[in-house]
Order: structure tokens, then sequence, then C-alpha cells
């Protein structure tokens, strides 16, 4: 196997080594850029917090009993957790991105098809979701005119990919306990609305979802996602403690958006816990709510760009491919990319413009 130049690079430790980027896109995590427990376990947290996760839990819900909804979820968290963390050991251990991680496995060439294909697929993924930002904040507001929004979007968004594990880390402590306790809150209404656990457990579904389709779609909401662990899991001290913190942390968020979105679907008839809020009147948490989840996911996809750019060009700096990639997901959102996706044509249900297809 071809040697990757990312394990032979000097150690950031070395005082004569000139540092560029402190999340070191082209070398190994120095002990000193090392990260805490806390920080890494919030920041992988907001990278699992995705919304479509909650929806395809609601699509489950309906078509399964409640008993059998939940072992379907935790099967599916199981093997997210899992593989996810497998993925993270590698990476802390090697304290490398997933982009020079595919380079160690598939030598120069093919590490760089792989950088290709995990930034490139990210540039697409950040446009779509700041267009799917304008369109759910300016309908939940009534703007007739989004265009700013995914402008002013997709820079904000862009700042804490720009400054790294920390800015991202910051934005995490302020997302996920607010997502978390919007979470709680809705749920506890759509039990209610349910009939309570008594209605809960009365669920039984139409039946008209085989269980390998189910666990197809739950498992498929984050398995791509998840590949850029790495990233994050190279900044842990160690490799053991890291497994143990991203498998309990993937299958605690994994599962929790499946049960979420499966109570929003049997309560309300809808999974989407921004869609709830707005239903509920509560428009300025359902805009929280939207902005702080999208915003979570589609930094995680500027910062995989970021470093996938840096080491196609091999220049130890992934800023200026943050820039480049997030000008580029900007023109593609402004054509409107979102709305052609698959993912967001018009319900066939309700005629209405939705992120997931009921």
């Amino acid at each position: 196997m071809p040697r990757s130049t990312a394990v032979e690079s000097p150690a950031a430790d070395d005082p004569a080594v000139t540092v560029v980027d402190r999340d070191y896109p082209l070398s190994r995590v120095p002990v000193s850029g090392r990260k805490g427990v806390a920080s890494l376990a919030v920041v992988i947290a907001g990278f699992g917090f995705f919304t479509p996760t909650m929806a395809t839990g609601g699509q489950v819900a309906a078509e399964f009993s409640f008993g059998a909804f939940l072992g379907l979820a935790v099967v599916s968290a199981l093997v997210l957790a899992g593989y996810i963390a497998t993925l993270g050991l590698a990476g802390a251990r090697t304290g490398l991105t997933t982009v020079l991680l595919s380079r160690l496995a598939l030598g120069r060439i093919g590490g760089r098809w792989a950088s290709v294909l995990l930034g490139g697929t990210q540039v697409g993924w950040y446009g779509i979701t700041i267009g799917l930002l304008a369109t759910l904040v300016g309908g939940a507001l009534g703007l007739s005119v989004t265009w700013p929004l995914v402008v002013v979007g997709g820079v904000a968004m862009a700042v804490t990919a720009y400054t790294g594990f920390r800015g991202i880390e910051l934005l995490s402590w302020l997302s996920v306990p607010l997502m978390t306790a919007l979470c709680i809150w809705v749920a506890v209404s759509a039990t209610s609305e349910a009939g309570g656990w008594d209605g809960l457990l009365a669920h039984s579904g139409t039946g008209a979802m085989s269980i390998g389709t189910a666990l197809t779609l739950m498992i498929g909401t984050f398995i791509s996602g998840g590949t850029q662990i790495g990233n994050w899991t190279r900044f842990a001290a160690g490799g053991r403690m890291m497994f143990a913190i991203t498998a309990a942390t993937i299958l605690t968020v994994q599962f929790g958006l499946f049960f979420f979105g499966g109570l929003g679907a049997i309560g309300y008839g809808e999974p989407d816990f921004s869609a709830v809020l707005l239903t509920l009147g509560s428009t300025g948490l359902a805009v929280l709510l939207i902005v702080t989840n999208l915003w979570t996911t589609n930094d995680n996809a500027a910062y995989a760009f970021g470093v996938a750019g840096a080491e196609l060009a091999g220049k130890p700096d992934k800023r200026p491919f943050v820039v480049g990639g997030v000008v580029v997901g900007i023109v593609m959102a402004l054509t409107g990319i979102a709305t052609r996706s698959p993912r967001s044509s018009p319900c066939s249900a309700c005629s209405s413009r939705r992120w997931v297809v009921c």
C-alpha cells in the first residue's frame, strides 16, 4: 500500500513547524490539540442531530405497532452507533481526517478520488440545506422573497466551519441543549395528543411496510453522514474512550430522533417537530429549531469539504476551501437546487412542499 504523506508529516508540536491551520487538515492532531470528553461529545451530538431522521422515524411509526417501532428504532440506532463508532476509533487512533484515512486505505490516487466524493457531495448538500433553510424559514415567517435568507444563511453557517473545531463546539453547546429541550417539550405534547402511553401502546400501524424496508430507511438516514465522524474523533485523547463516547452519543441521539419523530407522527400526524410547533402557533420557536438544527448539520458539511479540498490541493489550510465551497453552495441554492431535489417534491397526499415526502 502506498504510504501517506499525512503519516510522514512532521508533528505540529515541533517548534520548527509553522502551523497554518489549528485544525491540522494535512497532519495528525498533536497532543496539544486534543480535546476533552465533553467537547467531543457535544460536537458529535450536534453532528448527529439531523431532522430527516425524525421524519423517517415518523414514517416507520405510522406503519408498525408502537412496540415494533421501538424495537426497529433500537436496532437501527445500534447499527449506526457501531458503524460510526468504529470509524471514529480509527480517527482517534491516527489523529487523521476522514479523507486522510481514505488515503491510508486507498493510496494517494484512491484517496484523492475519495476526497472528491466526500467533499463534492458535501458541497451539494450545503447548497440543498441552505435552500431548505430559506424555504422553511421564509414559509414560517410568511416571506415571499427568500433569496436574502439563502445568502445570509449560507454565509452565517460557514463562520463556525471556518473557525474550525472551536467554532463548531461553541455552536453545539448553544444548539444541542436548546434542540433537546424543544423536542422533549413537543414530545410530551404529542404523547398527550395521542392519548398518553395507553394511546401509544394501542397504536397498531397500517402494516404496509416490511421490516427490511423500515431498517433500510432508518439506518440510511445517517449512514453516509456518519462516515465523516473521523473529522471530530481525531481530536480525542484516546481510542477506546472515543469509541465509547461516540457509540453512546450516536445511540442516544439517533434513537431519540426516531422516537421523537414517531411520537409526532402518532400524536399529530406530523413527524417534523418544527411543523408541529407551527401548528401550535409557536412560530418563533419553530424558526429557532429549524435554524439551529440545519446550522449544526451544515457547518459539519462545510468543514468536510474544507478538509477534503485541503487534501486535494496539498495545502495545510482548510479555510480557503470552506469559502470556495460555500460560494458554490450558495449559487446552487439560488438556482433552486433544493426545490428540484426529490426529497422536497410536492407531497401527493397534501400538495405541500415537504423536506421529506410524507
